[in-house]
């Protein structure tokens, strides 16, 4: 029995090598597009990308996500990064005082500026001496992933990271002048301007200005 079942062992491969041509498969397309990061609703987001670095679902991310969506910035008006952060639970911005030359803030009570700020998920590196400052108007929302992210971004501090999510381009034509006044002599005149350039919608823009 054990010969008769090494011989039909050995030829089980021709003949199926005899049996027939190799089946060739039709061409497949797969195709699809998103010009937003950060799916949200008013004061909630539903979707983002700093947990998996994929569109998930935020309940779906095994990590704790706090989110401050484009509708609480507007509200909100925040003069710095340090004040949009103001409302986060864990978030502890200001670490220093108050200073508008830079954006200093912990996370669960670690650290996060020297190498947990992120842009567009791109690390933006702050040094001893040289600290990134960001202009609140021209992003669409800042998104905070709290605790250890390392395995997915590096090198990392253990209360988590913050991603900025710049402004993009609108699929339908958008125009905006914003003028305010405030106290320390502070005046401050804005414009965002968004749409399609071609007939088809292919090619979009958007220009942002302050000053």
């Amino acid at each position: 029995m054990l010969a008769v079942s090494a011989m039909l062992g050995q030829a089980s491969p021709t003949a199926a090598q005899e049996s027939g041509d190799a089946t060739v498969l039709g061409k497949i397309e797969v195709t699809a597009h998103s010009n937003e990061i950060l799916v949200q609703d008013g004061y909630v987001a539903k979707k983002d990308r700093i947990g998996t670095k994929v569109d998930t679902p935020i309940v779906k991310i095994p990590q704790a996500v706090s989110v401050v969506t484009q509708k609480q910035i507007e509200d909100q008006k925040p003069r710095t990064l340090n004040d949009a952060l103001g409302y986060t639970a864990s978030a502890n911005p200001n670490s220093f005082g108050f200073d508008t030359r830079y954006d200093a803030f912990f996370l669960r009570g670690f650290q996060a500026f020297y190498n947990g700020m992120f842009r567009d998920g791109l690390r933006q590196y702050n040094g001893p001496s040289a600290w990134f400052k960001t202009e609140p108007y021209g992003i669409e929302g800042v998104t905070i992933l709290k605790g250890p992210a390392s395995s997915l971004y590096g090198v990392s501090g253990p209360g988590g990271i913050v991603n900025v999510v710049t402004k993009r381009p609108k699929d339908e034509p958008f125009h905006e002048i914003e003028l305010l006044a405030g106290e320390h002599n502070r005046f401050q005149a804005a414009l965002d301007a968004s749409g399609p350039i071609n007939d088809d919608g292919s090619i979009l823009y958007r220009f942002t200005s302050l000053g």
